[in-house]
């Protein structure tokens, strides 16, 4: 397996033939979207690859945050067929070699405490243990964002941030990202 730093080209591809499977619409921007940041170069893509087949993808927006880069996993996917098999922890382990030199990864795991059935709330635990088994740690740190509710986890790349400073870090990624009127209407920092 390796993994390779994906184009926008490449992203576009991804997005159209994998994340509709992948997330559903309510979790999924506009791809115009990820091309306004990727032209900013506030966004990367990366695929882990076997051959020519994608295996698994992620998908990070990068800001500089305290003089250093800090990044957002929007978008982390492993294939249906290749899920349980270590293809994500391959790709988390690969997305922290490349990312050293960052402050932090951080991302966002559906919030369990807020799953409507006894099924829905078992998979968001499972995807959250998936990412405390994989280094990260839950911050303590939850939103609500575009109508769905969200615990924050951080692989501390260069040391673990407190609970206030993952809110200080969301809260200005989401304002850099976002329209003020956005941010302002669909985005609540549980602090």
């Amino acid at each position: 397996m390796e993994m390779k730093k994906l184009t926008l080209d490449q992203m576009r591809e991804i997005y159209d033939q994998r994340m509709r499977e992948d997330f559903p619409d309510n979790e999924r921007r506009p791809f115009s979207g990820i091309v306004s940041l990727f032209g900013k170069g506030e966004y990367v893509g990366f695929g882990l690859y076997e051959k020519e087949a994608l295996l698994a993808y992620a998908f990070l927006v990068r800001e500089i945050w305290r003089e250093k880069p800090c990044y957002l996993l929007d978008y982390f996917a492993v294939d249906k067929d290749r899920r349980g098999s270590g293809t994500g922890t391959c790709l988390l382990r690969e997305l922290a070699g490349a990312l050293k030199d960052a402050d932090c990864l951080f991302g966002e795991v559906e919030n369990p405490d807020y799953a409507e059935t006894p099924g829905e709330k078992e998979e968001m635990e499972r995807r959250l243990r998936f990412y405390i088994r994989n280094g990260f740690r839950d911050t303590g740190a939850a939103e609500w964002l575009y109508y769905v509710e969200y615990r924050l986890v951080e692989l501390p790349l260069s040391g673990a941030h407190t609970r206030e400073e993952i809110f200080d870090i969301a809260d200005f990624f989401y304002r850099k990202m976002l329209p003020a009127h956005l941010a302002d209407r669909y985005l609540r920092l549980h602090r």
